[in-house]
């Protein structure tokens, strides 16, 4: 058993969550990164970072890629 799928037994949640919340975020970086994109929405060279969180804020998924790829 995950320690994520306790907790929310222990609140008496699911263990399993039935939905899920999504945000990313546009970071700079250091000119000396391996790879970087240029989010032009944002005006920002760098990586982007996606986070998939369930209800209560546990994170399900992270992914980080460079800001111009469109997922």
């Amino acid at each position: 058993m995950s320690i994520h799928r306790g907790l929310r037994e222990q609140l008496g949640k699911e263990p399993e969550p039935s939905a899920a919340i999504i945000d990313s975020q546009s970071v700079k970086t250091a000119q000396m990164a391996d790879t970087r994109g240029f989010d032009g929405h944002k005006k920002i060279k760098g990586r982007k970072r996606h986070i998939v969180v369930d209800t209560l804020g546990f994170p399900l998924v992270v992914k980080v890629h460079d800001a111009n790829l469109i997922v």
